[in-house]
């Protein structure tokens, strides 16, 4: 009876072993609140510049350098240019665009640079056409004192894959490096 209890409980800690080795990896959440705080602060503020027309509150959450990649793969550099642009790209639009967006990951890479990623389901209508969709962003933010800026984004239209063979190894989330002291 003992060795059957014994052979129970090692085939129960085996399997919840494997079933663990199965799910999907963590992601990392480095300073959470603070990037979903922001995160929030730059579609609020995109909300209002579409209203006003106005987008000078809109541009404080870049760099001067800031570059976009746009879901159809159009690269824009400098604040400059996407100050143009965004008036262009509203003018396309049927109405206002609406966002459901959740923080999926934020993992700092050093001090003052950030990573992010998101989820976003965006309803996007240009000439009656829906362009938007599930889409993932990421982006890359630049601490400036106690401010957070986006230096490059970009935006991919989520399509549907075929699944991944069953024997893929699970992806492996990298820890994020140590930062090297300067003297």
């Amino acid at each position: 009876m003992k060795l059957l209890i014994s052979f129970l409980s090692i085939l129960a800690c085996l399997s919840s072993l494997s079933a663990q080795q199965k799910k999907a990896p963590r992601l990392p959440f480095d300073n959470k609140l603070v990037m979903e705080k922001f995160l929030s602060d730059v579609y609020n503020a995109y909300y209002e510049a579409y209203d006003k027309k106005n987008y000078k509150n809109f541009a404080k959450y870049f760099g001067g350098n800031a570059c976009e990649i746009g879901p159809d793969g159009s690269l824009v550099y400098s604040l400059k240019s996407l100050k143009e642009m965004w008036p262009k790209m509203d003018q396309m639009l049927d109405s206002k665009p609406s966002f459901d967006y959740k923080l999926t990951s934020s993992r700092m890479i050093t001090s003052d640079v950030a990573l992010i990623t998101w989820d976003v389901n965006s309803n996007i209508l240009v000439k009656g056409n829906q362009v938007g969709g599930k889409m993932t962003g990421v982006a890359v933010l630049k601490k400036n004192g106690n401010n957070w800026s986006i230096e490059m984004d970009g935006i991919v239209p989520v399509i549907a894959m075929p699944e991944m063979p069953a024997e893929a190894p699970p992806v492996e989330v990298a820890p994020a490096p140590a930062e090297e002291k300067k003297e």
